[in-house]
């Protein structure tokens, strides 16, 4: 899984061990979007400890509610590409990342990950080009691998 979006509070390092603190957080997430259903926040951790349990088909349902609920949710777009990428959808996912930059054009990450979904689809020229405008908007990102 890109180690990109995924590096969050609960596992800063992103080892591959899950947190112990996943199964409370699942039924805690779901008693908060219970009371608040627009709680856009919950929603979206939700889909990070879904990405991270292995399960892109979930997080992806949890990212496109939250696009539902607001459109203009540019991190949102770039998850749910991230989801697409490691459910071996690189068509959905360049969609989503060519979303989330016409929303967000100088999101270096989106611009990352759309090189990632391009290059697993064959486009290495294409892809290229998405590095290194992610790389001027970014230069931190050169450390990362250029394969999702």
């Amino acid at each position: 899984m890109p180690a990109l979006v995924y590096l969050h509070e609960n596992n800063p390092s992103g080892s591959a061990e899950e947190p112990r603190c996943c199964i409370k957080e699942r039924s805690g997430f779901a008693e908060a979007l219970s009371l608040q259903p627009d709680y856009l926040d919950a929603r979206l951790q939700l889909g990070l400890l879904l990405s991270r349990k292995n399960d892109p088909f979930g997080a992806a349902n949890v990212y496109r509610e939250i696009i539902r609920r607001k459109p203009d949710f540019a991190e949102a777009r770039n998850n749910l590409g991230l989801a697409l990428l490691e459910a071996h959808d690189p068509a959905g996912a360049q969609a989503a990342f060519a979303q989330a930059l016409r929303l967000k054009p100088n999101y270096a990450e989106a611009h990352f990950n759309l090189a990632l979904a391009l290059k697993q689809a064959g486009k290495p020229e294409a892809a290229r080009l998405e590095f290194e405008k992610a790389y001027q908007l970014a230069p931190q990102l050169r450390h990362l691998p250029q394969q999702p």
